[in-house]
């Protein structure tokens, strides 16, 4: 992967990524969303047919930041139409509290 490295010895069961930072640059991103009732920021980003999830984000220097640990695979790029935003806001708050707690 060219952003986020795959956690092989998981300390949690939901851990999928290293608890590492990335940073990606803006034009990498598919998407960048405000949960509509939490303080949750999230976005989704593609890499070789992969979409992925990326909660508790934050976007500054025309990158966005985060920690691996709250990332994960989230569809493949050909099945996103399946997913609405109210179903994306849904997911994303629900894997953020997942780490989060």
């Amino acid at each position: 992967m060219k952003y986020l490295i795959k956690e092989e010895n998981r300390v949690q069961m939901y851990q999928v990524f290293k608890y590492l930072k990335y940073e990606i640059p803006l034009q990498e991103i598919m998407l960048i969303k405000k949960h509509n009732k939490e303080s949750v920021i999230y976005a989704l980003y593609n890499e070789e047919g992969n979409v992925y999830l990326l909660t508790d984000i934050s976007v500054r220097n025309e990158c966005v930041y985060g920690n691996g640990g709250f990332a994960k695979p989230y569809c493949k790029i050909e099945e996103i139409d399946d997913y609405s935003l109210k179903t994306l806001d849904s997911d994303a708050y629900n894997w953020y509290m997942t780490h989060a707690k």
